[in-house]
C-alpha cells in the first residue's frame, strides 16, 4: 500500500492508500476525537475550542458533534480508569496475601501498607515515618 493523498476538513482527515498489486484504493479516516480529548485533558469546553479554531481559521465541529464525542470519550475514560483501579486493587490484594497483611476477623480485610514520601528543601524525596 502506498499513500496517494490526504483530504482535510478542519482537524479531520481522510487518507487514501492504493495497493500496488491490485490497484484498489483504501480510505482511512482520522478521528475527530483528538481535539475533544485535548479539551478534556486541559479542562476547557466547546466554546474555548471554537474560539481556538476561529483563531486558527479552521472550521470548527458543531456543538452536537462535540457533545456526542465528549460523552463517548468520558465513558471510555471512566471504563479505563475502572479497569486500572480494579487491576491495582487485585495487585494490592495479592501483595497483602503474600506478606500476610490480612485481618483475621470476619469479613476478611486486606491491609494495604502505604509508604509516604515528601520533598525536602533540596528537592530530594524523604520517607515520612
Amino acid at each position: 500500500m502506498t499513500f496517494v493523498r490526504e483530504v482535510r476538513s478542519g482537524f479531520y482527515s481522510d487518507f487514501v492508500f492504493e495497493c500496488k498489486m491490485c490497484v484498489i484504493e483504501k480510505k482511512i479516516s482520522s478521528t475527530k476525537n483528538t481535539a475533544v480529548n485535548s479539551t478534556i485533558a486541559v479542562g476547557i469546553g466547546y466554546t474555548q475550542l471554537s474560539e481556538f479554531f476561529a483563531g486558527l481559521e479552521v472550521p470548527s465541529i458543531s456543538a452536537n458533534t462535540y457533545q456526542f464525542i465528549q460523552t463517548n470519550l468520558q465513558k471510555e475514560i471512566q471504563n479505563t480508569a475502572w479497569i486500572k483501579m480494579k487491576k491495582a486493587g487485585e495487585e494490592e490484594k495479592k501483595l497483602a496475601l503474600e506478606y500476610g497483611n490480612v485481618d483475621v476477623s470476619e469479613p476478611h480485610y486486606y491491609i494495604i501498607t502505604f509508604i509516604i514520601f515528601q520533598c525536602s528543601e533540596k528537592g530530594e524525596l524523604e520517607k515520612v515515618e
